[in-house]
């Protein structure tokens, strides 16, 4: 009986060694994975700091061109106001030449 209880032993101490390896084998691997999602979120982090940078650019690009176009609108306006007066002083201007043609 001594003999079977040594040979049941030693197979549980196998089996106990066999599911540690894989255990072992398991959480190395969980590990590995998880170190591989913690550098994928650093990259994502990464991507959106940059992203942030471009937002920012942009949106300094919109507010020129908005201000710019702000100015395109304030100058055609005063344009369109000098060429109003340039008509009206033009038109007041033709009977003075007709009167000295005459």
């Amino acid at each position: 009986r001594k003999g079977s209880n040594g040979a049941q032993w030693g197979t549980r101490q196998n089996t106990s060694l066999l599911d540690f390896d894989m255990k072992s084998e398991y959480v190395a691997e969980r590990e590995a994975e998880i170190r591989e999602v913690a550098a994928n979120i650093e990259e994502l982090n990464t991507i959106f700091k940059e992203l942030c940078a471009l937002i920012i650019d942009q949106g300094t690009t919109l507010d020129r061109i908005d201000f710019n176009m702000e100015n395109v609108v304030a100058k055609t306006n005063e344009g369109v106001g000098q060429l109003v007066q340039a008509e009206q002083h033009q038109k007041q201007a033709l009977p003075v030449k007709c009167i000295a043609m005459l």
